[in-house]
């Protein structure tokens, strides 16, 4: 995959989520400039970026990566959790927390 293709999706994504370059980086924990090198292609981004990217744009990786087009996060949501006892959607949510903190921490 190229830094490119992968940075015109970011671009294209934020345009349709009405943000600023400005509200990306924010949320991206980086400057605008150095988001503004990603969405150029000039510069590729880290694991850990392209997991806060899928966040703040409210995407899957596939869809980030022009894999599928997917479904709205609700829908995604309860796929993953069909068919699931209420445990069993507990220990999902207490996992999912886990690793939202833990790469919040890497950053």
């Amino acid at each position: 995959m190229q830094k490119e293709e992968i940075g015109m999706r970011v671009r294209n994504l934020r345009r349709e989520k009405r943000l600023t370059q400005e509200q990306l980086a924010e949320r991206l924990d980086c400057s605008v400039q150095f988001l503004s090198l990603v969405e150029r292609g000039q510069r590729g981004m880290s694991l850990g970026m392209f997991c806060l990217c899928i966040e703040a744009l409210c995407v899957s990786a596939d869809e980030l990566l022009g894999k599928i087009a997917v479904c709205e996060k609700q829908e995604r949501e309860e796929m993953l959790l069909k068919g699931c006892s209420e445990l069993e959607r507990k220990i999902i949510s207490d996992v999912a927390e886990v690793i939202k903190r833990d790469l919040r921490e890497k950053r």
